[in-house]
Formats: structure tokens, sequence, C-alpha cells
């Protein structure tokens, strides 16, 4: 609820940002005339998943700074890392280890993944971001 104030501050401080949020956040996800540009993320972008699907965990991050696009690559069952895992019915919904195989994080419960960004996609926001403050 507070993302263009929060983006407003920002820009104020001159210096390379990013925000991330969820589809249907208020974010800018492509490049506008402001000077804000954006990406959707998506863990079948790096591969990521389990044996039985690839991992549709779609975030939004808004830059300062240009990022390009990479395309999602939405093949065969997705399961994802949400809610508080292992009910019944719910096939796609994976479990602990599951879980942190296919986000390629071992280090959290399961309720901490659900809130997580997977490392790839900070990895891939950050090489962006070490350009972008390279260049200031």
């Amino acid at each position: 609820m507070l993302i263009k104030q929060v983006r407003d501050l920002l820009k104020q401080t001159r210096k390379p940002y990013v925000i991330e949020n969820v589809e249907g956040a208020p974010l800018q996800s492509s490049s506008d005339l402001f000077g804000n540009h954006g990406v959707l993320l998506c863990g079948s972008m790096f591969g990521l998943g389990v044996s039985r699907g690839y991992l549709r965990r779609h975030r939004l991050f808004e830059t300062s700074f240009p990022i390009k696009q990479p395309c999602c690559r939405h093949k065969g069952l997705a399961v994802g890392v949400y809610g508080h895992g292992g009910h019944s019915g719910k096939h796609r919904m994976l479990y602990r280890d599951e879980a942190a195989q296919a986000m390629k994080i071992n280090w959290m419960s399961r309720d901490e993944m659900c809130q997580a960004i997977p490392p790839a996609y900070t990895e891939y926001v950050g090489r962006y971001l070490i350009k972008a403050i390279i260049k200031t």
C-alpha cells in the first residue's frame, strides 16, 4: 500500500534501487518514460523445480536501472511453495524437502520458504544492480 511513497523516497536518494512484490502489485514491469524499469521473474527461467514439475513463482522487480526481461519456460506441471505445505489434495504443493530442492534453499523452514525469493532471482537482479553501481 506504500509502494508509491517508497518509490518516491528511493528516487530522492539518486542511488540504484530495487522494489520486489507479487504479480498484481503496482510496480513497473517494463521500461517507461520516467526511468523506471522492471522484470517479471519465474522459476522456469532458471530451471528451478523438482522432477514432477517446474517452480512457477512469479515475482515482479521494479528497478531504477535497465534490466533484461527473460522468457518464462512453462512446460509441464507447475509446482509451488505456498501455504503451510502437505495439504491433502494439493498434489502441486511441495513439502519442505522438495520445496528446498525446487527453490535451491536448504537453510529455511518451509514456512519461511513460502515468503522467500529464490536466490536465483536475487542473483539475476544483483548482476544488473552491480553494473548500475559501477556506472554511478
